[in-house]
């Protein structure tokens, strides 16, 4: 009879043939068969749940938290680049803000001094400006009264030959000597 329990394949008709071969009392008796397999299912979960289940449950767990830990932390480093990033580049602002502060006053200073230079060089250029129109005033002065002098001489000659006579001379005014 077993080669016809595996040739039909079916687990009931085995347990039924273990239950008729016991002659219906034994331990395998269908009364018996039920409750044998269903504490044998209940055995085999527990030992399963202990052995696989847990195990994989707690694997799972500890891949999900260690992964769900791993991205918040990537997201507070995330965070933690950005705030640093805005802080650089609020520091970055406010160096080329200071640069351009020192750029302006350092521009100014100089066109302060340019300008200072400038009106330094046109006083001094007023100066000689001044000074040489006082020196030519000078001799200006100088060669007119020169060309006064020479003027009366010239006139005293050329009135003793227009009279063919010499011309007294008025005193306090000496005849000079004519110059070339």
């Amino acid at each position: 009879m077993m080669s016809t329990v595996f040739m039909d394949g079916s687990v009931t008709s085995f347990i039924h043939m273990l239950a008729e071969e016991g002659g219906g009392d034994g331990i395998l008796s269908i009364s018996w068969i039920m409750p044998a397999v269903s504490v044998l299912v209940i055995l085999t979960w527990i030992l399963l749940d202990r052995i696989y289940f847990r195990p994989v449950e707690k694997i799972q767990k500890d891949r999900f938290n260690l992964t769900e830990g791993r991205i918040e932390e990537a997201r507070k480093l995330h965070i933690e680049a950005e705030n640093l990033l805005k802080k650089y580049e609020r520091r970055i602002y406010e160096t080329r803000l200071a640069c351009q502060d020192i750029v302006a006053e350092r521009r100014k200073k100089a066109e302060e001094r340019a300008l200072s230079m400038l009106e330094a060089a046109r006083e001094e250029t007023r100066k000689m400006i001044h000074d040489a129109k006082a020196s030519l005033s000078t001799q200006v002065e100088e060669k007119k009264s020169e060309l006064s002098e020479y003027a009366k001489v010239l006139a005293h000659e050329i009135v003793e030959r227009i009279l063919a006579r010499p011309v007294r001379v008025e005193p306090g005014h000496p005849p000079q000597e004519r110059r070339p």
